[in-house]
């Protein structure tokens, strides 16, 4: 915690409101059992600060065709409360052709 200069171990989604609230440093946790869909999604990273949330996965065979629809899924609510999902780093070919995976239903 930012005021007591303490450690706190990750507790929950309230924890995201904490860093709105700018009671603690930005936080990075590894999230097991997500789902989007009915499908499991791998461990996801999830590093949270007051910019948002960035997701990280280690890529790998666990990621199947019903993996990676779940994730696209999970995106897709979350983009549906109001986030904003960006892939830069993939380069403008890469972020179209996700965004075209994001709207395939």
């Amino acid at each position: 915690m930012r005021a007591t200069r303490s450690e706190k171990s990750f507790s929950g989604p309230a924890d995201a409101l904490l860093m709105a609230e700018g009671l603690v440093d930005p936080f990075h946790v590894v999230l097991g059992g997500i789902r989007g869909t009915d499908q499991v999604i791998p461990d996801l990273g999830v590093f949270v600060s007051t910019d948002g949330l960035a997701l990280d996965y280690r890529m790998g065979p666990e990621w199947g065709k019903a993996e990676i629809e779940s994730f696209l899924e999970l995106l897709r609510k979350l983009h549906s409360l109001g986030g904003t999902i960006s892939s830069p780093w993939w380069g403008e070919d890469g972020e179209r052709d996700f965004h075209a995976a994001l709207k395939r239903c």
